[in-house]
């Protein structure tokens, strides 16, 4: 689906391009795109890469990681490699990264509601990080997500699509809780058929 968004009400800072080197399981420096990849951080900010005073549009994908995940839980039932256990296992340095983040968002940003930031994991939970591993269902969802873009670029042949919106530092979770749309940053999410996941582009006229 597809919907348009006000420019002018684009939350994004600086700060979030920067949460893409909060470490995580496996890899203590944080994503390995970073510095790496055209789209990734260091990159030029939303309102220095988009024409504010044009059409601007969010381009959403649902991906329903859970019913793949239990498929998987269920044809790999003696697994002990996918038994459920206790989460959160992130390295200490990453929540403390991501909590002064916020903080500093926070202050800079007053006026961003609660729905703006996602909810500390200040609890347990049960899941599995093998049966949600990306490996398995990120290349479906890009195609999905993909054929979604194509068909609004037939509408808006003039319009540029770019998928990294976090690497312009928007502020996702705060964009699609403008219009309903809650994002769960908890990985791996709390084991539920139902869980659904999202692709999430962003459209509109480049800037000259």
């Amino acid at each position: 689906m597809y919907f348009e968004i006000d420019p002018h009400k684009i939350p994004y800072d600086r700060i979030i391009q920067g949460l893409c080197a909060t470490p995580f399981k496996g890899n203590p420096r944080g994503c390995m795109n970073l510095n790496n990849k055209e789209k990734c951080p260091p990159r030029i900010m939303v309102h220095e890469f988009f024409d504010f005073s044009k059409q601007m549009f969010a381009i959403v994908t649902e991906c329903k990681i859970g019913q793949w995940a239990e498929g998987f839980l269920k044809r790999h039932e003696c697994d002990e490699r996918y038994k459920l256990k206790k989460y959160p296992d992130s390295p200490k340095k990453s929540k403390e990264i991501v909590n002064k983040a916020i903080e500093r968002l926070r202050s800079r940003h007053p006026d961003w509601p609660d729905t703006y930031f996602p909810l500390r994991n200040n609890e347990s939970w049960e899941s599995c990080r093998g049966i949600y591993n990306p490996r398995h269902w990120q290349g479906t969802a890009r195609n999905k997500h993909s054929r979604n873009e194509k068909r609004f670029l037939e509408l808006y042949p003039k319009f540029t699509v770019d998928g990294c919106p976090e690497a312009m530092g928007v502020n996702v979770t705060g964009l699609m809780a403008m219009y309903d749309i809650k994002l769960t940053w908890r990985w791996p999410p709390v084991h539920n058929k139902n869980n659904i996941t999202y692709r999430i582009s962003l459209a509109g006229a480049r800037l000259k």
